[in-house]
């Protein structure tokens, strides 16, 4: 059984505001979740970079940045979330600034089309810049919200919003972004290299930005905050002490920590294909396709186990279908002919199911790590604490940001196949971890 840094507040005691329930569901989940398929992390942007640039080590660096942006501000703003009247006030501001680097990012690609190839690398620096914005608005902004659905929310319920937010989303990107991405990304389509990108991360931008804008009708849960501001030597103290007297805590840290670096192989799935298999860039929207088809499933299967059997168990299955993606990914490149098998009169090459497996994987792995990760914390956490909770669990996060840059040079100079395999032992560390945590559901269930 953990130890506990403070009196914990009972979810079951807590009142379900339906509004913010459903506000959540469609401003974080269905728009939010499409939009970002648009601009997606795991294919548009690597390659985005990749033919920016011409060099694997910038797709790695990317990735860093979207792990390394986000964990000092909310560190360091978790001092004052604490006791901050307003956190919906707080995350409205945030999502300002969201909204910014992300049309920023757009309007940077759509100027470096106007200017030509010469300036591609230039566009780095700028791009780089407004992701970054984006990314630390998202810092704060993260703490802030999860605060509103753990006051909203009660636990045993916080698995069908997430399978609700996931499968609403998912829903509108088959329908939707799947087939803008492949009419922009096709080699016959009607905008080059690289006005189809800019053209398709504004649209991203726009849909995000609606969805920000709905989520500021969420409306304050009853509570209040901490008493006190803490001083920065306290503030910095209590994170220690976090650490130290709750093993669950701790547990939980290292277990996401290491998926989330084991993950950072993810972005090289699309990259090894189109490198080193020499797949078109607009098979992207295939691999979107069989990505989210596998996240559809994944979310009924994580709202289920998070509802039902507890997110230490969601936590534990997150690392299994980590570590059998890796195997895959890593035997699969390394093992796969060439050639294929004629299925329904349609033709299939072995090397494209190897893929279509990676990305069925990660799709999984999406379902179900950050669902456990946020449930997890919501269930320990003491509610007036939370922002510093996770304001100081996303710090553990910083180091991650080396595993991509050295993912992107191993690429580059060994093998992504090495990439994998690293990936696999990360995971395995993980599913370990995982294994020794407590299931704090059934503490909350005998405070009820």
């Amino acid at each position: 059984m953990s130890q506990s840094t403070g009196s914990k507040t009972s979810d079951t005691a807590e009142p379900f505001i339906r509004r913010n329930y459903l506000l959540a569901i469609i401003g974080n989940g269905t728009l939010f979740i499409a939009a970002n398929r648009l601009a997606d992390p795991a294919t548009v942007i690597p390659l985005l970079l990749l033919r920016l640039s011409g060099v694997g080590w910038t797709v790695g660096l990317g990735y860093a940045i979207s792990m390394l942006a986000p964990p000092l501000p909310g560190m360091l703003a978790a001092r004052w979330l604490d006791t901050a009247p307003s956190k919906r006030r707080v995350f409205n501001w945030c999502s300002v600034g969201r909204f910014t680097g992300a049309i920023g990012v757009a309007i940077t690609v759509l100027l470096a089309g106007v200017y030509g190839p010469q300036w591609y690398r230039w566009a780095l620096v700028p791009l780089l810049g407004f992701f970054t914005l984006r990314l630390l608005a998202q810092g704060v902004s993260s703490p802030a919200f999860v605060y509103l659905l753990a006051s909203s929310v009660p636990s045993t319920m916080r698995g069908s919003y997430w399978k609700w937010r996931q499968f609403t989303g998912l829903g509108l990107v088959l329908l939707f972004s799947r087939p803008l991405v492949r009419f922009f990304l096709s080699e016959d389509g009607p905008y080059q290299f690289p006005t189809n990108y800019g053209l398709l991360l504004l649209l991203a931008s726009l849909v995000m930005g609606l969805s920000w804008l709905l989520l500021a009708f969420m409306v304050e849960p009853p509570g209040r905050p901490a008493g006190r501001q803490l001083t920065w030597a306290q503030h910095f103290a209590r994170g220690v002490r976090l650490i130290r007297r709750d093993a669950d805590y701790r547990r939980l840290l290292g277990a996401k920590v290491l998926l989330t670096a084991a993950s950072s192989m993810s972005p090289f799935f699309i990259v090894f294909a189109v490198e080193d298999w020499l797949f078109p860039d607009y098979v992207a929207a295939t691999f979107i396709g069989v990505q989210i088809v596998s996240q559809l499933v994944g979310s009924w299967i994580s709202g289920y186990i998070s509802d039902r059997l507890g997110n230490r168990k969601l936590m534990i299955t997150a690392a299994a279908v980590t570590l059998t993606t890796a195997m895959i990914a890593g035997a699969g490149g390394l093992l796969t002919p060439e050639g294929g098998i004629t299925v329904a009169g349609a033709y299939v090459s072995y090397r494209m199911m190897v893929i279509a497996l990676c990305f069925i994987g990660y799709g999984l792995h999406q379902s179900e790590l950050l669902p456990a990760y946020q449930n997890y914390m919501m269930d320990i956490a003491p509610r007036r604490k939370l922002p510093s909770y996770m304001g100081f669990a996303s710090m553990f996060l910083v180091p991650v940001a080396v595993v991509p840059l050295l993912f992107g040079w191993m690429g580059d100079i060994i093998s992504y196949q090495s990439v994998f395999f690293v990936s696999g032992m990360l995971s395995l560390v993980g599913l370990a971890i995982a294994l020794r945590m407590g299931e704090p559901r059934d503490d909350l269930m005998d405070e009820s």
